[in-house]
């Protein structure tokens, strides 16, 4: 889903404190949060100093801009190194967070796109979720490495 510029969601401080007090209360330190400006734009308050008030870290990455991927495995690896439980989100939880986790298996894990897309989409399913991870996306966000081509 994409955010229309136009569209005010207005998602309140207590909707985004209910969020974090649920992800802290199972564990999660870390966020990595994949929203567009747009989409950011839809609080009523800004994200970032609501997560980092409660999380250890709390990042935005811009999924599409140069170096994304190299900074969201940088950011993984910082978490699972420190034993933190990571949350990884997008705007629906689908196609930007797939494509994420899958980049992380190949980059870290060594799998080739088509199993790291399978194995989020199956992994995901078992949980009662739904992750896509559309391959040829997940090899155009690995091709945006650190030169940005």
């Amino acid at each position: 889903m994409s955010c229309k510029s136009d569209v005010r969601y207005n998602f309140s401080r207590a909707s985004v404190e209910e969020w974090s007090d649920f992800m802290s209360r199972h564990g999660v330190q870390r966020v990595v949060s994949l929203l567009s400006d747009t989409e950011l734009d839809t609080y009523s308050e800004p994200l970032p100093p609501a997560l980092a008030a409660r999380f250890r870290r709390a990042v935005v990455l811009d999924a599409k801009a140069p170096g994304a991927v190299d900074k969201l495995v940088t950011e993984l690896k910082d978490a699972v190194d420190a034993k933190e439980k990571v949350l990884v989100h997008c705007w629906g939880g689908g196609g930007r967070t797939g494509i994420a986790l899958a980049a992380w298996l190949v980059r870290n894990h060594g799998l080739i796109p088509e199993q790291a897309g399978s194995h989020v989409e199956q992994y995901s399913k078992a949980q009662g979720a739904s992750r896509r991870a559309d391959v040829a996306q997940l090899r155009d966000f690995l091709g945006s490495g650190r030169d940005g081509s």
